[in-house]
């Protein structure tokens, strides 16, 4: 359906028309290649899947089977130091030093290792990113160690290169951006956590079919609309679904605290109020009684009398 730039047509969505809003970009213009930007997509994820599967296949054909029958896994032992792979009922070696596959988890022969450091692996993202090293402050100097380290892994990321694609590095930033625009997007219109996971993996995925990729908010808004469609066609409630935990409460201000040592340390401003407010002293209503009329006519007399 391709729609003209500032054409509102009757019967569209709200809350889209508040993602293309919120990323500043005319509702036209994102609804114009939506369904391209949808089969491009959806094409990539069904040939991932594929692959996957058929990875699967071919690690089941791989299983491990020795020549004296045995295909029990549990009748396998590891030797952790030269990571040859025993037979425990004829002794005999079936896989020699089965220490590693890929790029990111050293595997025993298909089992992982859990001993790596670091956080899992974004699937998003490329091997390069997720291997590199990363300072966690970003605070003082370690900010400029950041930024230079980023300078470098760019510039480095463009030597030996003779072809003309775009370099994955500069992929893996985009990718990046593109998550933290999103998330400002789902946070401004208060959306559920699953929408923009399935979001950022739309336009991972879409950022991995192109070399050059224009209107980049455009793009987001479309991955964002995609992932509500999706997440509703499946019944799944896209607001975000707010739960009122356990508080304390002050009796004094009305403030409420997660934990009761917050509403300990917490400094009321009612028992300012308080301090600062005077103290009032009762005084008796019979000091400001009025003289009636008949004792002023008699002190007048009493004056007059003492004149002459």
């Amino acid at each position: 359906m391709n729609m003209i730039p500032g054409y509102r047509p009757s019967g569209i969505d709200p809350m889209e028309e508040q993602i293309a809003n919120e990323a500043g970009v005319d509702y036209g213009v994102v609804m114009s290649d939506l369904s391209d930007t949808k089969k491009d997509i959806m094409d990539e994820l069904t040939r991932r899947r594929n692959r996957e599967r058929e990875s699967q296949g071919t690690a089941e054909y791989r299983l491990i089977k020795c020549r004296c029958g045995n295909k029990d896994l549990s009748r396998f032992v590891t030797n952790d130091l030269d990571g040859d792979v025993v037979c425990k009922d004829c002794g005999a070696v079936v896989a020699v030093n089965a220490l590693y596959e890929g790029d990111w988890n050293r595997n025993f022969e298909g089992e992982e290792d859990n001993s790596q450091c670091g956080a899992a692996a974004d699937p998003n993202m490329s091997d390069a990113f997720n291997l590199k090293t990363l300072l966690v402050s970003s605070t003082g100097k370690n900010s400029h160690l950041q930024h230079k380290q980023s300078t470098i892994e760019m510039n480095l990321s463009k030597t030996g290169r003779e072809d003309k694609e775009t370099r994955q590095e500069y992929k893996d930033k985009m990718k990046s951006i593109a998550h933290y625009d999103m998330e400002r997007i789902v946070r401004n219109l208060d959306l559920n956590d699953a929408v923009l996971d399935l979001a950022h993996r739309f336009f991972c995925i879409y950022r991995d079919l192109r070399n050059k990729v224009n209107n980049m908010p455009a793009r987001e808004a479309q991955c964002l609309i995609l992932a509500l469609r999706e997440k509703r066609s499946h019944g799944v409630d896209p607001k975000k679904e707010h739960i009122k935990g356990y508080s304390f409460t002050c009796p004094k201000c009305g403030i409420a605290f997660s934990t009761k040592i917050d509403l300990k340390n917490h400094n009321c401003d009612g028992d300012v109020k308080k301090e600062k407010e005077p103290k009032k002293v009762h005084i008796p209503l019979h000091l400001f009684k009025k003289p009636q009329l008949k004792d002023e006519l008699d002190m007048l007399k009493s004056m007059r009398e003492k004149k002459h």
